[in-house]
């Protein structure tokens, strides 16, 4: 063990002891007595006011502690942050697989599954014409354009984004619609289209706006 002492210029006695707490700390706890005097005369130690510091890796210890809580914090953040990733990865899927079902129903004998696909409250706007709200009027739209000659059509899309609530989505994809000419002839253009989606309790996603119209 060995035993320092050392006045500074204010006239406090510093007294530095090292001591060996335990064969696991041998020679790394470190003892700090600071004796603050009135005067710089060398006056013992005992004339003063004694605080004694003791500091048994203490600052190691505090850094390694510091470091694990920033560790474990940057942790947890990147797991939120995959967690979340992972949800709305899930999330695309199932409207893209929503989609492609949604596609196998759009023709005349499957309007009512077709139908299903919207809120009670959703809103069409289809090309040259007015805006189409609510599921009644969405029905007459649709019952019209799918009764025309030749009508088919596949949809599907390129982009599906998520919001970070997982309860709002918008896609938007491209579209082949298909009609009879005037001569009786199938004609094809291409289309596109944006939906924007709602996730309803229960019943998964659906679309609560449809905005669509054909390239040319």
């Amino acid at each position: 063990m060995g035993v320092t002492r050392d006045q500074n210029a204010s006239g406090l006695w510093m007294h530095f002891k090292w001591q060996n707490r335990s064969s696991e700390h041998r020679g790394r706890s470190t003892e700090i007595s600071i004796v603050s005097t009135s005067n710089r005369k060398r006056l013992s130690p005992l004339t003063g006011t004694i605080k004694t510091i003791t500091l048994p890796l203490l600052k190691r210890s505090t850094e390694m502690r510091l470091k694990l809580t920033g560790f474990l914090a940057l942790a947890f953040i990147l797991n939120a942050l995959a967690v979340a990733q992972s949800n709305q990865t899930s999330d695309e899927q199932a409207i893209r697989s929503t989609d492609k079902e949604w596609a196998q129903n759009a023709k005349i004998g499957r309007l009512d599954e077709f139908l299903t696909f919207y809120t009670d409250d959703a809103s069409v706007l289809p090309f040259n014409a007015p805006l189409v709200t609510g599921k009644e009027n969405i029905r007459q739209f649709f019952m019209q354009l799918f009764s025309k000659p030749g009508f088919a059509v596949t949809f599907a899309p390129t982009t599906v984004q998520v919001s970070k609530s997982r309860d709002m989505a918008y896609e938007i994809g491209t579209a082949q619609l298909t009609l009879n000419d005037a001569q009786g002839q199938p004609t094809t253009v291409p289309a596109k289209y944006v939906v924007v989606w709602k996730k309803d309790s229960g019943r998964g996603w659906k679309a609560v706006a449809d905005v669509f119209n054909t390239d040319k």
